[in-house]
């Protein structure tokens, strides 16, 4: 074979390999999970994740109400109430792994990791963070 023919050949080659890698595409759940998880919410509607959610807080994301200790009230600062749990830092961030809750009579309020909690009396869904109890009311 001559080498010109030859190195004609491996040219198409690479540019038929070069062709099926730039046409294929991912489904958008695999390019999704290759992402990772996605940002919290600012605050948590509980009743949208009764399957629970993983997301990412960002650092220095301890500023909104909370309400609760352990137990979180819906409509409370999601990365705020992380940091309050120990779940993360607030100078680090990080993953973390959201579960629903049944609502609670009360919630009780309290300083923990330099977050401050409010009591409050009354929902109907609360949220916790997996690994740090089981969603149970005081």
């Amino acid at each position: 074979m001559h080498a010109r023919r030859l190195s004609e050949i491996v040219v198409f080659m690479l540019l038929v390999a070069a062709m099926g890698l730039a046409g294929c595409k991912k489904p958008p759940e695999e390019e999704a999970k290759d992402k990772g998880p996605p940002p919290c919410p600012a605050t948590l509607n509980a009743k949208e994740y009764t399957d629970g959610l993983t997301c990412i807080c960002p650092e220095k994301a301890d500023k909104g109400k909370v309400w609760g200790t352990s137990v979180y009230m819906t409509g409370s600062a999601t990365c705020a109430a992380a940091i309050h749990a120990g779940v993360i830092t607030r100078t680090k961030g990080g993953k973390v792994e959201i579960k629903y809750a049944s609502g609670c009579k009360t919630y009780k309020g309290s300083t923990k990791n330099g977050v401050t909690s409010l009591f409050w009396s009354g929902n109907d869904s609360s949220f916790y963070f997996a690994g740090r109890g089981e969603g149970v009311c005081d």
